[in-house]
């Protein structure tokens, strides 16, 4: 009998020691499963990136005043859901929620004006040289006013990574687009501007400049990259020289073009040439139709975070390209994107058989060019596609010798609705109300007869 005891008292103990232990193993690590369709509550890969790569100390300070309102309730734990997230990944992050009515001290100091505030701020030990960044609750959402009837899509992360990178970078590469040649207009906002690429690229700390007009003389030496975006019109024989003493003093390039573009000595230096045709593809296409071809992606920097996620870029109306690779130089032309076998270069005379490509790097010892057969991917129209905008960045993040920029940017948020007809409303109703109360009342009822059978 005393063994017995001895052995229940034994198991009791192991059993709350087990308990004990696990407690402790919880409270010191926090383990997070994100099981939404589209990763709601996870961070990009270049959020998580740039977080891992913090070397200066940042706090984050929100300030949002608690009210029960459903829309401010909603915004506040949003935010300070995918904050405390940045703050458990980077230790470099201080991440708190204050309510303005309560801090009124911490309000005056930090000239916080409005609710809905969201301050970032470097944290440097001698209190030297801060750098800030706010971000305002009203940015948080993005409304596309072509589609009135899609609810707003939450964008705050990428607003978050952006003031990120604006406060710790050293130095803003600037980005100058070529004009003149009837290119895409960044202050267009139909479907085929690039007025989202614009503010993308201001999102990302890039300070885009636009040369005014035909090349006439050198390009700026402020210039990081350049970019030629879709141009209905091909250059002069002199924009070519300009533009071949601008890539051979070690300075990046990225061409985006549908039509030839004149630039002989420019593309002979770069191994390669603009087939002047229009790609087919039967195989590989957007629902709408052959002339939309979504490539395939080869492994390099730019495209391997796109491939890991499965993003398909889509182009349209796109020409091939013809690489060169002469044994004499020492430039690299690599395929960036190629179609399937079944594709076609319609063209006046003899097709060109697939697979073709359609976009390439070029390097030297350095990031030299990337030209693409296509610069409607990087319109608003085509904008919005998974891989679109981030093939762009990623070659513009590539060019520049920015690592931790190429990845997958933050995706915004999805409102799901779920409609009801008024059949499935009265299902739903009486399940609730009647239904599950009485299976409830049942599975009681059977266990209470079996125990007084007993």
């Amino acid at each position: 009998m005393l063994i017995l005891r001895l052995k229940k008292y034994l198991s009791v103990l192991g059993a709350i020691l087990l308990l004990t232990v696990g407690f402790l193993l919880i409270h010191r690590q926090l383990w997070r499963f994100d099981l939404t369709q589209y990763k709601e509550f996870s961070l990009s890969d270049q959020t998580l990136k740039i977080l891992a790569h913090l070397e200066t100390p940042i706090t984050i300070s929100a300030y949002f005043r608690w009210s029960d309102e459903p829309d401010g309730i909603f915004i506040r734990r949003k935010v300070q859901d995918v904050l405390f997230e940045y703050a458990r990944r980077s230790p470099k992050i201080t991440f708190e929620m204050i309510n303005p009515d309560a801090a009124v001290d911490k309000v005056m100091k930090e000239e916080i004006s409005s609710d809905g505030v969201i301050l970032f701020q470097t944290a440097p030990e001698d209190n030297s040289d801060i750098q800030k960044k706010i971000v305002h609750q009203t940015d948080l959402f993005d409304f596309d006013l072509s589609l009135p009837n899609v609810p707003p899509r939450f964008i705050g992360e990428n607003l978050f990574t952006n003031a990120l990178l604006s406060i710790t970078e050293i130095e803003q590469k600037k980005i100058c687009f070529t004009t003149g040649h009837d290119e895409k207009d960044p202050k267009n906002t139909s479907s085929d501007g690039m007025s989202r690429l614009a503010r993308m690229l201001e999102q990302e700390n890039y300070q885009t400049v636009f040369l005014s007009g035909i090349l006439k003389k050198s390009l700026p030496d402020s210039c990081h990259l350049v970019v030629i975006a879709g141009p209905q019109r091909p250059f002069s024989p002199q924009e070519d020289t300009i533009l071949l003493h601008y890539v051979k003093s070690n300075r990046a390039l990225l061409v985006l073009s549908e039509i030839p573009l004149d630039l002989r000595q420019t593309f002979n230096y770069l191994q390669l040439s603009l087939a002047d045709d229009t790609v087919m593809d039967p195989e590989r296409h957007f629902l709408v139709g052959d002339q939309y071809p979504s490539p395939l992606l080869e492994e390099h920097p730019i495209t391997s975070s796109l491939i890991k996620k499965e993003f398909h870029p889509i182009f349209y109306l796109a020409q091939s390209l013809f690489l060169q690779n002469s044994e004499k130089t020492f430039i690299k032309t690599t395929p960036l994107l190629k179609t399937s076998s079944t594709a076609w270069g319609e063209t006046s005379s003899e097709d060109h058989k697939g697979p073709l490509i359609l976009g390439a790097t070029v390097e030297e010892t350095a990031p030299v060019a990337v030209v693409f057969g296509d610069s409607d991917f990087i319109a608003n129209g085509l904008f919005n596609i998974p891989g679109n905008p981030d093939l762009f960045l990623n070659s513009v993040a590539w060019l520049l010798q920015e690592k931790n920029k190429i990845s997958i940017r933050p995706q915004p948020t999805h409102f799901r609705e779920l409609i009801l007809s008024q059949t499935q409303s009265r299902i739903v109703y009486y399940a609730v109300q009647f239904a599950y109360p009485l299976l409830f009342l049942t599975a009681a009822f059977f266990i209470w007869y079996r125990r007084r059978s007993l």
